[in-house]
């Protein structure tokens, strides 16, 4: 408090603001050269306002002038060394005095975005870390979590980070590194296929190929939340265990390709064999013909 004092003091004789007696509920008030407008107010519950009279939070900064260049909150970092400048959330369940563990579905900080539509303010988007999982000494598993909507109704939860690192989109429960539950567009596709990235390589059965190529079921079909789009594929659930995934709400196509393609060449193979082999048939009738 001493030192909240002292930067209100250096403000007011920098800037030529003239603090005013407290009244009511009021611990400390702060009005312009005019002493009209509240610049700075502590109130006796303890909220703070910078630019209101009336904070609707513990500490709540208002800007009227909209175009300037010095508003909402900056912190900064000034030395040669690794630590950034910070905006920090602490958490804990019981008192300040007396913290204890969180638990599994406590949030742990969260960013809020409020738009006016004319007659209210709406809750539109949002950025929450919340625990998810079990907390131990030394771990408490955190996830974050983006919402967006064009109402306080309409929003809703889009895409979540795992405290593994798995990113979901349209899932909650990301069981890949990145796993979208719905459609998606790819205008330019790199697929890594490095083999340094990959262990336990081996040549794909040919057996086990034609017998997965012979389960697959093509179908068509629509999508629930674009039913005029007609689409051609297969249904997850029911594709063969050679090409399908952990979930089984997803396919990998890569899978279904590596399948064809082993099909189309022990195809070939045969297609090969039988054409040698009625190239010698033909030879023969002809041999036999010339006698």
């Amino acid at each position: 408090m001493k030192r909240l004092l002292v930067f209100v003091v250096a403000v007011v004789a920098l800037a030529g603001l003239m603090a005013v007696p407290a009244f009511g509920a009021d611990k400390l008030v702060v009005k312009d050269s005019g002493g009209i407008n509240t610049v700075f107010v502590v109130r006796d519950d303890g909220t703070v306002g910078i630019g209101t009279a009336t904070p609707g939070s513990q500490l709540n900064v208002v800007d009227n002038a909209g175009t300037s260049d010095f508003r909402g909150f900056i912190t900064e970092q000034h030395n040669d060394g690794v630590p950034a400048a910070v905006f920090q959330f602490k958490r804990s369940r019981g008192t300040l005095l007396g913290p204890t563990a969180l638990v599994n579905g406590d949030n742990i900080g969260a960013f809020h975005s409020w738009a006016h539509d004319g007659s209210a303010y709406l809750l539109t988007t949002s950025i929450i870390t919340r625990v998810n999982g079990i907390v131990s000494s030394g771990s408490v598993p955190t996830d974050m979590l983006f919402l967006t909507g064009s109402s306080s109704a309409s929003r809703a939860e889009r895409m979540r980070i795992l405290s593994n690192g798995n990113i979901g989109i349209g899932t909650n429960n990301p069981q890949y590194l990145l796993d979208v539950n719905g459609q998606i567009r790819v205008q330019t596709t790199v697929y890594s296929s490095s083999r340094k990235l990959k262990d336990n390589i081996t040549t794909l059965n040919s057996t086990e190929a034609m017998e997965a190529f012979e389960k697959l079921t093509p179908v068509r079909f629509t999508y629930k939340n674009s039913p005029q789009v007609a689409h051609n594929g297969f249904i997850a659930e029911d594709v063969p265990d050679l090409v399908a995934q952990k979930s089984r709400d997803t396919i990998d196509p890569m899978d279904i390709v590596a399948v064809l393609t082993k099909v189309v060449q022990e195809q070939n193979k045969t297609i090969e064999a039988l054409s040698a082999k009625i190239e010698k048939m033909e030879r023969a009738f002809q041999g036999n013909k010339s006698l």
